[in-house]
């Protein structure tokens, strides 16, 4: 069985709304989509991409998996 995704450094928590989160994602997945079509890629460039993709899992992950709450105050 796989184990989810074990944090090799601190992590920090930030608060977004569900839709806030579906477009981050969106926007990540058009940069990657995009810098992985450049070519001769340079090391920083790998890196990001690296980098992206790990947070881009996260991303996506909570938006599958954290329940919808209502704002306060409806």
């Amino acid at each position: 069985m796989k184990h989810p995704f074990q944090p090799e450094i601190p992590m920090m928590t930030i608060q977004v709304a569900h839709n806030e989160l579906i477009a981050l994602g969106a926007v990540i997945t058009q940069y990657l989509n995009w810098i992985e079509r450049t070519t001769n890629q340079t090391k920083d460039q790998l890196e990001m991409i690296a980098l992206l993709r790990s947070f881009q899992g996260r991303v996506v992950y909570h938006a599958q998996h954290q329940p919808m709450t209502q704002m306060e105050g409806q």
